[in-house]
Protein backbone atom coordinates (compact mmCIF):
# COMPACT_ATOMS: atom_id res chain seq x y z
CA UNK A 1 0.00 0.00 0.00
CA UNK A 2 1.29 3.47 -0.88
CA UNK A 3 1.14 6.14 1.81
CA UNK A 4 -0.48 9.50 1.14
CA UNK A 5 2.91 11.20 1.19
CA UNK A 6 4.17 9.00 -1.63
CA UNK A 7 1.08 9.12 -3.87
CA UNK A 8 3.39 10.32 -6.66
CA UNK A 9 4.42 6.68 -6.95
CA UNK A 10 0.93 5.56 -8.03
CA UNK A 11 0.83 4.17 -11.57
CA UNK A 12 -2.16 6.31 -12.51
CA UNK A 13 -0.43 9.47 -11.22
CA UNK A 14 2.76 8.72 -13.12
CA UNK A 15 0.87 7.93 -16.32
CA UNK A 16 -1.14 11.17 -16.10
CA UNK A 17 2.07 13.15 -15.59
CA UNK A 18 3.77 11.43 -18.56
CA UNK A 19 0.75 12.01 -20.80
CA UNK A 20 0.57 15.68 -19.78
CA UNK A 21 4.25 16.11 -20.65
CA UNK A 22 3.74 14.26 -23.92
CA UNK A 23 0.81 16.48 -24.91
CA UNK A 24 3.00 19.53 -24.33
CA UNK A 25 5.66 17.98 -26.55
CA UNK A 26 8.32 18.07 -23.84
CA UNK A 27 9.18 14.39 -23.83
CA UNK A 28 11.50 12.62 -23.23
CA UNK A 29 11.66 13.49 -19.54
CA UNK A 30 13.72 12.28 -16.59
CA UNK A 31 12.17 11.75 -13.14
CA UNK A 32 14.72 11.91 -10.33
CA UNK A 33 14.44 9.95 -7.11
CA UNK A 34 17.22 9.25 -4.60
CA UNK A 35 15.73 5.88 -3.62
CA UNK A 36 16.51 2.94 -5.91
CA UNK A 37 13.66 0.89 -4.48
CA UNK A 38 11.21 3.72 -5.16
CA UNK A 39 12.51 4.06 -8.72
CA UNK A 40 11.97 0.34 -9.26
CA UNK A 41 8.48 0.57 -7.81
CA UNK A 42 7.54 3.63 -9.86
CA UNK A 43 8.62 1.98 -13.09
CA UNK A 44 6.79 -1.27 -12.30
CA UNK A 45 3.58 0.59 -11.47
CA UNK A 46 3.79 2.78 -14.57
CA UNK A 47 4.27 -0.25 -16.82
CA UNK A 48 1.40 -2.09 -15.13
CA UNK A 49 -0.86 0.95 -15.56
CA UNK A 50 -0.04 1.16 -19.27
CA UNK A 51 -0.71 -2.55 -19.76
CA UNK A 52 -3.92 -2.51 -17.69
CA UNK A 53 -5.35 0.45 -19.59
CA UNK A 54 -4.48 -1.13 -22.93
CA UNK A 55 -6.14 -4.39 -21.88
CA UNK A 56 -9.23 -2.45 -20.84
CA UNK A 57 -9.33 -0.74 -24.25
CA UNK A 58 -9.57 -4.08 -26.05
CA UNK A 59 -11.33 -6.29 -23.50
CA UNK A 60 -12.84 -3.94 -20.93
CA UNK A 61 -16.39 -4.13 -22.28
CA UNK A 62 -18.46 -6.76 -24.07
CA UNK A 63 -18.43 -4.72 -27.27
CA UNK A 64 -14.66 -4.21 -27.15
CA UNK A 65 -14.10 -7.89 -26.41
CA UNK A 66 -16.30 -8.94 -29.35
CA UNK A 67 -14.48 -6.63 -31.78
CA UNK A 68 -11.05 -7.68 -30.50
CA UNK A 69 -11.83 -11.38 -30.78
CA UNK A 70 -13.05 -10.91 -34.36
CA UNK A 71 -9.81 -9.13 -35.26
CA UNK A 72 -7.74 -11.87 -33.60
CA UNK A 73 -9.74 -14.57 -35.42
CA UNK A 74 -8.89 -12.93 -38.77
CA UNK A 75 -5.25 -12.58 -37.81
CA UNK A 76 -5.06 -16.22 -36.71
CA UNK A 77 -6.73 -17.42 -39.91
CA UNK A 78 -4.22 -15.42 -41.96
CA UNK A 79 -1.37 -16.85 -39.87
CA UNK A 80 -2.61 -20.43 -40.34
CA UNK A 81 -2.82 -19.89 -44.10
CA UNK A 82 0.73 -18.55 -44.25
CA UNK A 83 1.98 -21.29 -41.93
CA UNK A 84 0.48 -23.98 -44.17
CA UNK A 85 2.08 -22.39 -47.24
CA UNK A 86 5.43 -22.20 -45.44
CA UNK A 87 5.28 -25.86 -44.35
CA UNK A 88 4.39 -26.95 -47.89
CA UNK A 89 7.30 -24.89 -49.24
CA UNK A 90 9.67 -26.56 -46.76
CA UNK A 91 8.48 -30.01 -47.87
CA UNK A 92 8.98 -29.04 -51.51
CA UNK A 93 12.44 -27.74 -50.72
CA UNK A 94 13.36 -30.99 -48.96
CA UNK A 95 11.98 -33.02 -51.86
CA UNK A 96 13.82 -30.85 -54.39
CA UNK A 97 17.00 -31.29 -52.39
CA UNK A 98 16.65 -35.06 -52.59
CA UNK A 99 15.97 -34.87 -56.33
CA UNK A 100 19.00 -32.65 -56.82
CA UNK A 101 21.16 -35.05 -54.84
CA UNK A 102 19.91 -37.95 -56.93
CA UNK A 103 20.55 -35.97 -60.13
CA UNK A 104 24.10 -35.19 -59.06
CA UNK A 105 24.70 -38.83 -58.24
CA UNK A 106 23.35 -39.82 -61.65
CA UNK A 107 25.52 -37.17 -63.24
CA UNK A 108 28.62 -38.63 -61.62
CA UNK A 109 27.85 -41.89 -63.39
CA UNK A 110 26.70 -40.51 -66.75
CA UNK A 111 28.59 -37.22 -66.97
CA UNK A 112 28.12 -33.88 -65.25
CA UNK A 113 26.27 -32.29 -68.19
CA UNK A 114 22.99 -34.06 -67.52
CA UNK A 115 22.99 -33.15 -63.82
CA UNK A 116 22.52 -29.48 -64.51
CA UNK A 117 19.40 -30.05 -66.58
CA UNK A 118 17.75 -32.10 -63.82
CA UNK A 119 18.50 -29.74 -60.96
CA UNK A 120 15.41 -28.14 -59.38
CA UNK A 121 15.27 -24.40 -58.62
CA UNK A 122 14.10 -23.83 -55.02
CA UNK A 123 15.26 -20.21 -54.68
CA UNK A 124 11.73 -18.93 -54.08
CA UNK A 125 11.23 -21.40 -51.24
CA UNK A 126 14.49 -20.32 -49.63
CA UNK A 127 13.24 -16.72 -49.57
CA UNK A 128 10.03 -17.55 -47.71
CA UNK A 129 10.29 -16.47 -44.05
CA UNK A 130 8.60 -18.52 -41.35
CA UNK A 131 5.40 -16.70 -40.28
CA UNK A 132 5.12 -15.55 -36.66
CA UNK A 133 2.03 -16.28 -34.57
CA UNK A 134 0.03 -13.04 -34.09
CA UNK A 135 0.37 -11.17 -30.81
CA UNK A 136 -2.82 -10.45 -28.91
CA UNK A 137 -4.14 -6.91 -29.27
CA UNK A 138 -3.73 -6.35 -25.54
CA UNK A 139 -0.06 -7.35 -25.66
CA UNK A 140 1.23 -5.67 -28.80
CA UNK A 141 2.50 -2.12 -28.53
CA UNK A 142 -0.39 0.30 -29.05
CA UNK A 143 0.76 3.87 -29.78
CA UNK A 144 -1.79 5.11 -27.26
CA UNK A 145 0.07 3.25 -24.50
CA UNK A 146 3.70 3.86 -25.32
CA UNK A 147 5.97 6.87 -25.10
CA UNK A 148 8.11 5.86 -28.06
CA UNK A 149 7.68 8.45 -30.76
CA UNK A 150 5.87 7.25 -33.92
CA UNK A 151 8.96 8.36 -35.85
CA UNK A 152 11.25 6.16 -33.76
CA UNK A 153 8.90 3.18 -34.04
CA UNK A 154 8.60 3.73 -37.78
CA UNK A 155 12.20 4.37 -38.76
CA UNK A 156 14.09 2.39 -36.15
CA UNK A 157 11.59 -0.31 -35.15
CA UNK A 158 13.90 -3.13 -36.27
CA UNK A 159 16.92 -1.63 -34.49
CA UNK A 160 14.91 -1.15 -31.29
CA UNK A 161 13.59 -4.71 -31.44
CA UNK A 162 17.07 -6.08 -32.12
CA UNK A 163 18.48 -4.24 -29.10
CA UNK A 164 15.66 -5.53 -26.89
CA UNK A 165 16.09 -9.09 -28.22
CA UNK A 166 19.75 -8.97 -27.22
CA UNK A 167 18.73 -7.96 -23.70
CA UNK A 168 16.28 -10.88 -23.49
CA UNK A 169 19.02 -13.31 -24.46
CA UNK A 170 21.16 -11.89 -21.65
CA UNK A 171 18.43 -12.56 -19.09
CA UNK A 172 17.00 -9.08 -18.62
CA UNK A 173 13.79 -9.15 -16.53
CA UNK A 174 10.56 -9.32 -18.53
CA UNK A 175 9.06 -6.24 -16.86
CA UNK A 176 12.10 -4.17 -17.84
CA UNK A 177 11.70 -5.41 -21.44
CA UNK A 178 8.00 -4.45 -21.31
CA UNK A 179 9.00 -0.98 -20.17
CA UNK A 180 11.54 -0.48 -22.94
CA UNK A 181 8.97 -1.51 -25.54
CA UNK A 182 6.71 1.21 -24.16
CA UNK A 183 9.42 3.86 -24.10
CA UNK A 184 10.03 3.91 -20.33
CA UNK A 185 13.04 2.77 -18.35
CA UNK A 186 15.23 3.54 -15.37
CA UNK A 187 18.90 4.33 -14.89
CA UNK A 188 20.87 3.91 -11.67
CA UNK A 189 24.00 2.15 -10.42
CA UNK A 190 22.06 -1.01 -9.59
CA UNK A 191 21.06 -1.58 -13.24
CA UNK A 192 23.11 -3.91 -15.42
CA UNK A 193 25.36 -2.22 -17.96
CA UNK A 194 23.69 -3.69 -21.06
CA UNK A 195 20.29 -2.47 -19.84
CA UNK A 196 21.63 1.02 -19.04
CA UNK A 197 23.26 1.18 -22.46
CA UNK A 198 19.93 0.41 -24.10
CA UNK A 199 18.15 3.07 -22.03
CA UNK A 200 20.81 5.63 -23.04
CA UNK A 201 20.46 4.74 -26.73
CA UNK A 202 16.66 4.97 -26.51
Amino acid sequence: KIAKGTSYMQGSTLLKLCKDLDKRDIMPAIFFNFSRSEIDGMLKRLIKELKDQQHHKYYGTEEATYKSRKIMERRMADYQQKKTAYEQAQKMKASAGQEGKAARKSGDNEGRGSAKSEAVDVSQDLQMAEPQEPTDLADEIDLEFTFHSPKALGQWAEDIEDQISQLKKKGCADWLIDGLRRGVGMHHEGCKKNYKDTVEIG
